[in-house]
């Protein structure tokens, strides 16, 4: 298992898509309000490469659902992470019912290897949430020590939205989201 989880990290540090990657005409596309958000990765024929769906719990955006091209995921959740910042949320967390092993591995490689983002314990009330781990196996029950037990942000701000926004990249609610650039100095 272990030589697994680093072959996994291995392969997102090196696979994981910038917002540099995304090809002319491509874009993103964050959509929602305070109880759902949606983010999308659109192609140049508006066709959806990935997408990510948030759900509000309490304080927290969780992740109910990831869909991607290959290298595209881990995009999706870092940019899931500064949509926490710009509510202003105590963090994103993993689904609180099943996490896939793929989706594990990204929230493993958040917790162990990812110095610009703050992972914060669950409290008590959240962290009961019906948690199971894998659908499959059930191997991860979301214990103290895991990474499905804490939540996430970037302790940068949002440096990948604001690079999609002056690259005329990114594409959000009015109401949702204002990208100020006086949050990413």
């Amino acid at each position: 298992m272990k030589l697994i989880l680093e072959k996994w990290n291995s392969f997102l540090k090196e696979d994981m898509k910038m917002p540099k990657d995304l090809p002319t005409g491509w874009y993103v596309e964050i959509i929602g309000d305070l109880s759902f958000v949606n983010i999308s990765i659109m192609d140049d024929k508006d066709s959806i490469i990935g997408s990510l769906t948030m759900r509000r719990v309490q304080n927290f955006l969780e992740v109910v659902g990831v869909e991607a091209e290959s290298g595209w995921g881990p995009l999706l959740y870092d940019l899931s992470m500064e949509v926490v910042n710009q509510f202003e949320d105590h963090g994103l967390i993993p689904d609180r019912t099943s996490v896939s092993k793929e989706a594990r591995a990204v929230w493993e490689h958040y917790f162990k290897y990812r110095s610009d983002v703050e992972a914060t314990p669950l409290p008590k009330d959240i962290l009961a949430f019906d948690g199971k781990g894998y659908t499959a196996k059930r191997i991860d029950s979301y214990g103290k020590s895991s990474p499905l037990s804490f939540s996430y942000r970037k302790k940068t701000g949002s440096p990948f939205m604001s690079e999609l926004s002056k690259s005329g990249q990114l594409y959000a609610d009015d109401y949702s989201f204002n990208v100020q650039e006086n949050l990413y100095k």
